[in-house]
């Protein structure tokens, strides 16, 4: 009752309510900040998302460079700075570095490891450069500034053809060995050109957008294997979206069937020949240790990688357009599998993996925007602006290596503005013009086959817009109206040599059943906002939520995290409450009706609150077990009896509807159970949650309607009588009077309580809601 009084209070006054009354001073300030953090909802790409309260103010986010320090998003041209955390230290930097001096390559390896342990080293070396002009890098010159980057790539087509420049066996920054290229010596995008205008034509034709599906369509795909992850309630991202993107492109780019255990046998041979082509050990000793099992598992020899290639390059042969001559197929086969496996079969995972890290990490994308088919487009350009899959574009010119770097381009602050590194979703044309990720600008007119920009860059954007737009939106079940997906754990971000990000997991979120009171309000936000919601309940972690967490059903001792802003009784509260609930469905008198007298019970589990209120006390059991329960809580609480203060700290003030919606997740979340077991026909106690089910529900209890049907046929019967006030009887015949408590003292950030409703009969028998006499306002 108290919780749900508090569900219902009027959403259009300032309140608290008797559920907040037992926080404490917060080790979190999780209300206020959530209200912070979720009343920004106003943004460029979403005018109509506005605040709720028009008179919050709401701190400036920070950019990301200050809140990451696994990464530096400046620039040489940038007055930004790098946090302390990534000063540049180039002699540490060289010494950690020394011993890959004796490497076949070392200013290349020891450039890369520099750039890999400290990503300011690069923008370091840019430092003082005029436009046009290189610094050194990987053992030739890089170039940073977004027009230089552009205008070489617009180049490279035509300097390729005319044999001014040429190509190695490079994947973007990386050297790759030959020995695991044995058809042509090199991938295709160092061939030579008429073995890459073989390749590039094939790729062109089976990646052409009127061949493959359109976003709606990959959408439909998404959702699909999305509902395939619910059966196991939970998918890790990377790993999972990866399996299921080979699946894709070998059924719309080949038209074949690759089975569950097919791509997930394709997803180790990728890792296999990745690793084998840029970490190359000596193919002896590899093959040496063969048949050693497990040390050898993610090691393959050169053998065994090239054994696999001609397996998979077969299947992929067999399934070409007929339009391939026959001549050609092996080589267009091979330029398909290395697109799968280097290209496409990277990219995409991974960008889908950072959009989605993105959506549920609130430093990246400070503004809850609510992703749609209207900006989802200029989200995924944004992700891809600052997550690039693709690092840098290499060639060689009179023997030296020309380093064009994508990533820096893709945040040189004199075309993406002051703001270029931070996340912000900027006008599509200005993507359109000035993104160079996927080498785009790199291209040449239809027919001539000499482009090196990425040929399935449309379908990425599509794969991706796609994915994320069906991430976004309620997953469809034949259960629940309103399920979504979760992070377990807020993304973490790793260095750009690893992905971006950690790989991370995803799980269902089935509790808004819709017949719990307060879901209605928590229904109007996107999924995604819930589901960042859900992270910042979920972020305390101190000793006092740990002890709490012992005292609850041991199933379900992760949703005591959510009580991380309340005090130490306030959590003892919740966790007997809801080992009380859990009881309920075993007791074998729930399986008939409860005929016996009402009396006390035998024993009771005091709560003590300072400042003078009341003691709480809550009924409990005899065994030994909940007894020792009982007395570790008591303990804990002596032992922190100096911490509990039964004030109110006025940033936990519930006074918007963002409030609200903070605190009925908390509670909602914190009694959240799992489903098992029906409970007995006579037991109040549910299969989803320790909270009792009630019997009938209110939409909004807030309504006439409402307050009339409590009232007349509720709990309000106890309080109904005739209207016999001479200052009220204007309202009516009939009140519902409450006003005896307006004669309680409360504390003083608390309203007065008390009120009487009037009500006036209808000649239909209805009765109308005409006027209610307030204490606290005495209006």
């Amino acid at each position: 009752v108290h919780i749900n009084s508090y569900f219902h209070a009027n959403p259009n006054q300032s309140y608290t309510s008797d559920f907040l009354h037992f926080q404490g001073p917060p080790t979190k300030s999780m209300l206020s900040s959530l209200a912070a953090k979720f009343s920004n909802r106003a943004s460029a790409s979403d005018p109509a998302a506005v605040d709720d309260d028009e008179d919050s103010e709401v701190a400036e986010e920070p950019g990301t460079d200050d809140v990451c320090g696994w990464w530096y998003w400046g620039h040489a041209d940038s007055a930004d700075h790098p946090p302390s955390s990534l000063q540049l230290n180039s002699m540490k930097l060289s010494l950690q570095t020394a011993p890959l001096k004796l490497s076949r390559d070392p200013a290349f390896y020891q450039d890369f490891a520099k750039y890999v342990l400290c990503p300011h080293y690069l923008d370091r070396q840019a430092e003082g450069t005029a436009p046009g002009t290189g610094c050194p890098f990987l053992g030739g010159k890089a170039f940073l500034r977004q027009p230089d980057v552009k205008k070489r790539l617009e180049e490279v087509p035509k300097r390729l053809a005319a044999g001014e420049i040429e190509r190695k066996n490079e994947l973007g920054y990386l050297l790759l060995s030959p020995a695991t290229f044995p058809l042509t010596g090199s991938i295709g995008l160092g061939n030579d050109l008429e073995t890459h205008r073989k390749q590039r034509r094939c790729i062109e034709d089976v990646l052409s957008p009127s061949k493959l599906p359109n976003r709606q369509g990959w959408q439909e795909e998404a959702a699909l294997f999305l509902a395939e992850c619910q059966k196991k309630r939970k998918f890790k991202v990377r790993s999972s979206v990866t399996k299921w993107w080979f699946q894709m492109l070998f059924k719309h780019v080949l038209g074949d069937a690759l089975s569950t255990s097919d791509a997930a046998d394709f997803t180790k041979f990728q890792m296999a020949w990745l690793q084998g082509a840029v970490l190359s050990g000596p193919n002896a000793f590899v093959e040496k240790f063969a048949n050693f099992g497990s040390v050898t598992e993610a090691v393959w020899p050169v053998s065994k990688i090239i054994q696999a290639q001609e397996q998979w390059r077969h299947r992929i042969k067999k399934k070409l357009p007929a339009s391939v001559p026959e001549v050609d197929r092996d080589v267009a086969a091979q330029g398909i599998l290395e697109m799968f496996v280097f290209a496409g079969g990277l990219s995409v995972p991974l960008t889908i993996h950072c959009a989605l890290a993105v959506l549920y990490r609130r430093d990246l994308m400070p503004s809850p925007v609510k992703i749609t088919e209207a900006n989802v487009d200029v989200f995924v350009y944004e992700v891809m602006r600052l997550f690039p899959a693709v690092q840098g574009f290499c060639y060689w010119e009179k023997g030296e290596r020309q380093v064009l770097s994508l990533n820096a381009a893709l945040r040189d602050p004199g075309v993406w503005g002051p703001d270029a590194a931070k996340f912000t979703l900027k006008d599509l044309d200005l993507y359109k013009q000035h993104f160079v990720g996927f080498a785009n600008g790199a291209s040449t007119s239809d027919g001539s086959f000499d482009s090196k920009a990425c040929p399935g860059m449309q379908m990425s954007l599509d794969v991706v817009q796609g994915f994320v737009l069906a991430t976004c939106r309620w997953q469809p079940t034949t259960t629940r109206a309103h399920v979504y997906w979760a992070p377990k754990q807020v993304p973490k971000p790793q260095g750009v040599h690893k992905k971006w990000f950690a790989d991370f997991e995803l799980m269902i979120q089935d509790w808004l059943d819709g017949d719990q009171t307060g879901e209605a309000l928590l229904e109007e936000l996107q999924p995604v906002e819930l589901a960042r919601l859900l992270q910042e309940i979920g972020q305390a972690d101190n000793q006092e939520s740990k002890l709490a967490a012992l005292l609850g059903p041991s199933k379900d001792r992760d949703n005591a995290s959510r009580l991380g802003a309340c005090n130490l009784n306030t959590k003892v509260f919740y966790e007997l409450s809801r080992k009380r609930f859990k009881e309920l469905s075993a007791r074998s008198a729930s399986l008939k009706p409860d005929v016996s007298k009402p009396g006390p019970a035998s024993r009771y589990f005091d709560l003590h609150f300072a400042g003078g209120s009341p003691v709480i006390r809550l009924p409990v059991q005899d065994s030994m077990k909940k007894m020792v329960r009982d007395s570790i809580a008591a303990k804990i609480g002596d032992v922190l009896k100096d911490k509990i203060d039964d004030n109110l700290d006025p940033m936990m003030f519930v006074d918007n509807h963002l409030h609200r919606c903070a605190a009925i997740m908390l509670c909602q979340e914190a009694f959240a159970k799992s489903e098992g077991e029906k409970p007995p026909p006579h037991s109040n106690a549910r299969s989803d949650s320790y909270l009792p089910k009630p019997h009938a529900t209110f939409k909004d209890i807030t309504t006439d309607e409402s307050q009339v049907a409590i009232a007349r046929c509720g709990m309000g019967q106890l309080y109904l009588k005739s209207n016999t006030y001479d200052h009220l009887k204007d309202f009516g015949e009939f009140v519902c009077d409450m006003s005896v408590l307006g004669s309680f003292k409360v504390r003083p950030a608390f309203e007065r309580l008390g009120a009487t409703a009037v009500f006036k009969g209808e000649t239909n028998g209805s009765w109308k809601l005409t006027a209610i006499d307030w204490k606290h306002g005495d209006k």
